[in-house]
């Protein structure tokens, strides 16, 4: 008896923890309509962007404007009906736990749908339209990485391409993302929207450095 009472414990709980990772109801995967892309809208009142990849689970999660995590959304389908699963690590090394569920449906190329707490009533209204990343223009100098980026991980690239901010007295640069602060140069420009035309943000070893850095390093060349 005790022979197979021990694999059935571990069975069941496997089951179990299955289920507590689906909450948002529907199959496994998305339906045959969903295709890789970036969408930009609205969830509730705040702005959203979105990325889906039916063939990648890590390209499938989304993030609000103004914050630096993203969340990871987890796919299903129930008819033709698409149900995003909003997972989160509350710990390094914590199991998932399912914080939101997406109900989408196509509305001629745009997602129309709602999103909720797993366990409530209340739903938030969701409204995203496609966003061609490759028609955006760059905020960063350009460079062979974020390039790559751009094609490899658009969802990335939108986050992280933004200008750096100027501080009110002109002394330092804020990268938006992280919210870090940087001394700036007093002969560094408030737009860095060209490349550097010295070639010191192509470099091997340095493949994106901030504006400041580039300028210093072709100062420093042009009085050796």
């Amino acid at each position: 008896m005790h022979r197979w009472l021990f694999p059935a414990v571990l069975l069941l709980s496997a089951s179990a923890g299955a289920q507590d990772l689906q909450k948002c109801g529907g199959l496994s995967n998305p339906p045959a309509w969903v295709r890789s892309g970036v969408y930009a809208g609205v969830l509730g009142a705040k702005e959203i962007t979105l990325g889906l990849n039916p063939r990648q689970a890590e390209g499938n999660r989304y993030f609000y404007a103004g914050q630096a995590n993203e969340l990871r959304l987890t796919p299903f389908h129930s008819g033709e009906t698409l149900i995003l699963q909003e997972e989160v690590r509350k710990s390094l090394g914590a199991a998932p736990v399912v914080t939101g569920c997406f109900t989408l449906v196509r509305a001629e190329g745009a997602l129309r749908g709602s999103w909720k707490a797993p366990g409530t009533s209340t739903t938030l209204k969701v409204s995203l339209e496609p966003l061609n990343v490759a028609r955006l223009p760059l905020k960063l100098p350009s460079s062979p990485g974020l390039l790559r980026l751009r094609g490899r991980d658009p969802l990335a690239f939108v986050r992280l391409n933004h200008a750096w901010v100027v501080s009110a007295d002109g002394q330092r640069l804020r990268e938006p993302l992280s919210g870090l602060d940087y001394p700036r140069l007093p002969q560094a420009t408030l737009h860095f929207r060209r490349p550097c035309r010295t070639g010191c943000c192509r470099t091997p070893s340095m493949r994106w450095r901030a504006p400041w850095i580039c300028r210093k390093t072709a100062a420093a060349r042009a009085t050796a």
